[in-house]
C-alpha cells in the first residue's frame, strides 16, 4: 500500500503533553476497549469513562444487517475478551466480498491463540496491537492439490509505538488514512471486517490464461495487525485528542482535530512473530485447514510443503528482512529441513548506508559495498544537497546506535529507538557476529546482504516514489529526503551492481552467497505504467504481469519474463538470470541489456 509518504505525518510522542493532567478513560486493557467506551459515550454522554462499567447500549456492528459487536450489560473489557475468545464466524456472521467456494475467493480464518497452533495457552500469545484476534484469508491452489505456498503481508498503514498507536487507531482515518487504523486491528469498532476477500496480486487465484503461475500455490494473506518481527508489549497513551506536538504535522495543520487535554494508558501488543507462528502451526493441523466447517480439510497440510514463499510489501518488507531466518526455521520445524523457504520483498529496497562511502572523498576504488561498508571504512556522505537552503547533508550510523531518545514526532520508524520500543527481533546470526544490539543489525540492507541465510528476492521500481521521497534513516538530520528520484535511483543501481558482481565472493560477512540465492528484479516502471513510477507490485495482478526483457541490442529481443513468472522460475531453478535491472546509466550501444517492457528500445539514463 502507498503509505510510506505519510509516515512522518503520523508519528506520535511518548511524552505526556503539558496540558494533559487529568485522567481520560480508565481501566482499559486494550485500545479496542478504550474505543468502545468512546463510542458508548457518543450515544450516552452520561456514561462513565471507564472500561470496567457495563455498557448501556449495544456498540458497534459486525455486518450489514447490524449484528451488534459489544452488548449492553457487558463491559468494554469483557466485550474485547469475548470477541477474542470466540470471534464471529467469517462465513456465518461477517460480510463477504466474494462468494465462498467461488474461484479466487479467499476465506477468512481466525488465527489460533497460541504459537503452537492450538487454543490451549493460558495467556493469549497471538494477538493484534489493539487486542483483537489475528485473522488471515486463505485459498487453496487453483487446479487442485499443491505443496507450494505463498504467505503475503502488505504495508497497509505501518507499525506504531507510543502515541502513534492511538493516534493512528483513533484519529488518522479522519485525515485520510483508514489503513493506519486497520493495520492495528482485525475487528475494528469503526469498520466492518470482511469474512471473504477476492484474491489480488501475488495471492490472486486468477491464472489469467496461464500467465500467473503463482495461482498454482496455496495462498495466504495476513490481515496486518502487528509487525512480523516484533515480540513484546508496550504501555501507550490514550489521549482525548491529538497531542499538541503533532498538530502541525497532520495534514492541514490538524485543522478540526481535538487537542489533547487528558489522557490514560493502555497496552499495545507487538506480537507479530507469534501470529505467524500460530498460523503456520494451525495450517499443519486438520482443524486449521477446514474452511467451510464440514470437518474435511480444504487445504493441504503445511507439514507437506515443499516450497514456502514469505512475501512482504512496502514497509512490511523492512520488518520481513529481520524475521526471514526465524520464519524459515519455524517453517522447517513443521515441514522438515528440506522445505525450500524463501523471502520476497516488494517496494522496499532503499538506498543503503553501506553504499554511501562510494560517493565520499577517499573512497576505495573500485568500491564494493559488501567489502567497503560503513563499519569498515567509516565513510558516509556528504549526501546530495536537497535544495532546502540548509547545509545539513551529513550522514552516519548514529540512529542505529544505542542511547537515542525514545520515539517522538521526528523519529523515523526505521531508527533504533523506534525498533526497540516495538520489541523488534533482530537477525540472530548478525548479533552473533557483531554482538548483541550492534548497529549493523538495525540496518535492513546490511542485514539482508550479509546475514540473511534464507534465499531472497527483491522486486522494486528503481524510482520508487514512496521510498525515495521519505526520510533517509542514516542522515544525521531527521528531515533529510532525496530531492528527486535521480540520486535515489543511482544509489539503488550502484548497490544492485555490487550485489550482482560480488554476491558469491568472500566479501559477504557470513561467507560467499550461493548462486541463485539472491534474486533481484528492478524495473524502471515509468515505461509501462502511464509515465509514472510505482511503489508496490504484489498487491495488483496487472503489476505482477509487468515484463522485463533481455535485448542483444536495440530491437533484438532474446528473452524475458514477468514478475510473477520470474518468481516461479526462480523457485524452479529455470530463471536464466537472477539479476535483472534496466541500467541505462552504464549501457553502451551494441551491448546486451535489460529493458522494462516488451520491446527493446534504448534504455534511458
Amino acid at each position: 500500500m502507498r503509505l510510506l509518504r505519510v509516515l512522518p505525518l503520523v508519528l506520535g510522542s511518548l511524552a505526556v503533553a503539558p496540558e494533559a493532567s487529568a485522567i481520560y478513560i480508565e481501566n482499559c486493557d486494550t485500545m479496542f476497549a478504550a474505543r468502545i467506551v468512546e463510542l458508548q459515550i457518543a450515544v450516552n454522554a452520561a456514561f462513565p469513562e471507564d472500561c470496567t462499567q457495563p455498557l448501556t447500549n449495544n456498540v458497534g456492528v459486525l455486518n450489514a444487517a447490524g449484528a451488534p459487536m459489544c452488548l449492553a450489560g457487558e463491559t468494554a473489557n469483557a466485550c474485547r475478551a469475548r470477541l477474542y475468545d470466540n470471534p464471529p464466524d467469517p462465513l456465518g456472521v461477517l460480510d463477504g466480498a466474494c462468494a465462498a467456494g467461488a474461484a479466487n475467493c479467499m476465506i477468512g480464518r481466525w488465527a489460533a491463540r497460541c504459537t503452537d497452533g492450538t487454543n490451549n495457552c493460558a495467556v493469549p500469545e497471538a494477538i493484534c496491537t489493539d487486542g483483537t484476534r489475528p485473522m488471515f484469508h486463505i485459498e487453496p491452489a487453483a487446479g487442485g492439490n499443491s505443496t507450494k505456498w505463498i504467505f503475503w503481508m502488505g504495508g497497509e498503514g505501518g507499525p506504531c509505538v507510543g502515541d502513534k498507536c492511538w493516534i493512528n487507531y483513533r484519529y488518522m482515518p479522519s485525515f485520510g488514512s483508514v489503513a493506519a487504523s486497520t493495520s492495528l486491528t482485525t475487528l475494528s469498532p469503526d469498520r466492518r471486517t470482511a469474512g471473504t476477500r477476492t484474491g489480488v496480486g501475488i495471492v490472486s487465484g486468477n491464472p489469467v490464461g496461464g500467465a500467473n503461475p503463482l495461482a498454482g500455490y496455496n495462498r495466504v494473506r495476513f490481515e496486518r495487525c502487528a509487525d512480523v518481527t516484533t515480540d513484546g508489549i508496550e504501555t501507550v497513551g490514550v489521549p482525548d485528542g491529538v497531542p499538541p506536538l503533532m498538530l502541525p504535522l497532520l495534514p492541514g495543520g490538524g485543522a478540526g482535530a481535538p487537542v489533547e487535554t487528558r489522557r490514560s494508558f493502555t497496552t499495545a501488543h507487538h506480537r507479530g512473530f507469534a501470529i505467524w507462528q500460530a498460523v503456520y502451526n494451525m495450517l499443519a493441523t486438520n482443524a486449521g485447514r477446514d474452511l467451510n466447517h464440514d470437518g474435511v480439510p480444504d487445504v493441504p497440510s503445511l507439514a507437506n510443503a515443499t516450497v514456502i514463499l514469505n512475501a512482504f510489501s512496502s514497509d512490511a518488507a523492512y520488518w520481513g528482512v529481520f524475521a526471514a531466518d526465524r520464519l524459515a526455521a519455524e517453517a522447517q520445524s513443521i515441514a522438515g529441513p528440506e522445505v525450500d523457504v524463501r523471502l520476497l520483498i516488494d517496494g522496499f529496497f532503499p538506498a543503503a548506508l553501506d553504499n554511501e562511502g562510494r560517493y565520499s572523498a577517499g573512497a576505495p576504488s573500485p568500491f564494493n559495498l559488501l567489502a567497503d561498508g560503513y563499519a569498515t571504512t567509516g565513510l558516509c556522505g556528504p549526501l546530495p544537497d536537497n535544495l532546502d537552503g540548509v547545509a545539513n547533508e551529513v550522514c552516519s550510523d548514529a540512529r542505529y546506535l544505542p542511547g537515542q531518545p525514545l520515539p517522538d514526532v521526528t523519529t523515523s520508524i526505521f531508527a533504533r529507538s523506534y525498533m526497540e520500543a516495538q520489541s523488534t527481533l533482530l537477525d540472530a546470526s548478525c548479533e552473533t557476529q557483531h554482538g548483541a544490539g550492534a548497529a549493523q543489525c538495525y540496518d535492513q540492507i546490511h542485514t539482508l546482504l550479509h546475514h540473511v541465510a534464507t534465499p531472497f528476492g527483491v522486486i522494486g521500481d528503481q524510482e520508487d516514489p514512496q521510498v525515495s521521497e521519505v526520510e533517509v534513516v542514516y542522515s544525521d538530520t531527521q528531515d533529510y529526503q532525496w530531492f528527486d528520484a535521480v540520486p535515489y535511483r543511482a544509489r539503488v543501481l550502484d548497490a544492485y551492481r555490487d550485489v550482482r558482481d560480488y554476491w558469491s565472493t568472500p566479501d559477504r560477512e557470513e561467507g560467499p552467497g550461493s548462486a541463485g540465492d539472491a534474486f533481484m528484479l528492478l524495473r524502471k516502471n515509468a515505461h509501462t505504467t502511464g509515465g509514472s513510477p510505482i511503489h508496490t507490485h504484489f498487491d495488483v495482478l496487472n503489476r505482477m504481469l509487468l515484463p522485463i526483457v533481455r535485448c542483444a541490442n536495440v530491437g533484438a529481443f532474446v528473452g524475458g519474463t514477468t514478475i510473477a513468472r520470474g518468481i516461479d522460475q526462480w523457485v524452479a531453478g529455470t530463471l536464466g538470470s537472477t539479476f535483472m535491472a534496466e541500467d541505462g546509466l552504464t549501457w553502451s550501444a551494441g551491448t546486451p541489456y535489460w529493458y522494462s517492457g516488451n520491446n527493446c528500445a534504448n534504455p534511458p539514463e
